[in-house]
């Protein structure tokens, strides 16, 4: 199960291994300018509140050995979702990754990003958060053109790649910028995947529903093309005959204390 914290852990001493899970919201200045600093406040609460709090069931595909701890915080435009890395958690860390887009996509909240792992070497006191990783999925995020997540280059370790489950990630690059190709595993977030498998709604009926600038509108028809070779590599998710998980957390949101 995934388990959310309110409080941060404790500063590290010597660099560990952690999951990074980076969320940029397109059209951020429109939005603020559209909708006013205080209803933008209400979404950030309204979306950390799903996800810190959400008592539902999710569809996963569980893997054996411990919790998977959270810990996530937002400033402007950005989310950012920290976990220390197992191997036996990684396949759930990509389950909560999934969920987490679906829902802000559903709630009209455009978003593209990367996750990584590597060494990092967090102090939350402090206010710092240093490592490899956060470089990585600011790159693969700034580098994309689309809705959806790509996996940084450090998914091309062989041993991590090895306990990727192939149902959660596609070899996709139709988003990669022109020149940005090293930023990027070759591999993205299936979120489409999880999307059928945990909604009855219409992803490219939900797709529709945003409304993107001619800046952006490009980025859309990209997701459209992931959500077809999605749809190609796995056509019937829900005869999987997924095991239901409950996902327990925490109470509270990302004050920081």
């Amino acid at each position: 199960m995934a388990r959310y914290h309110r409080y941060k852990p404790a500063p590290c001493r010597d660099p560990q291994q952690w999951a990074i899970f980076l969320l940029d919201v397109l059209g951020f200045r429109a939005l603020l300018k559209g909708e006013g600093l205080h209803e933008v406040h209400e979404i950030y609460v309204n979306l950390m509140s799903y996800i810190t709090t959400r008592g539902s069931t999710v569809i996963v595909h569980p893997e054996p050995g411990g919790v998977l701890d959270v810990y996530p915080w937002y400033f402007s435009d950005t989310m950012l979702f920290a976990a220390p890395y197992g191997q036996n958690t990684i396949g759930q860390f990509l389950d909560e990754c999934a969920e987490i887009v679906c829902h802000c996509i559903e709630s009209a909240i455009p978003v593209r990003g990367a996750i990584a792992v590597g060494e990092a070497l967090p102090d939350y006191q402090a206010g710092e958060f240093l490592g490899v990783p956060l470089v990585e999925v600011a790159e693969a995020e700034e580098g994309s053109q689309w809705l959806g997540v790509s996996l940084g280059p450090s998914f091309e370790d062989p041993t991590l790649r090895g306990l990727l489950e192939n149902e959660k990630v596609l070899r996709f690059s139709n988003h990669v910028k022109e020149g940005r190709e090293s930023c990027f595993s070759g591999l993205v977030l299936d979120w489409p995947r999880h999307w059928r498998l945990s909604r009855d709604s219409d992803v490219i009926e939900t797709l529709g529903l945003l409304d993107p600038s001619d800046k952006h509108r490009h980025y859309y028809d990209v997701t459209r093309e992931l959500i077809a070779a999605s749809a190609s590599a796995n056509p019937n998710p829900k005869n999987e005959r997924p095991t239901r998980l409950a996902i327990h957390m925490t109470h509270g949101l990302l004050n920081e204390e």
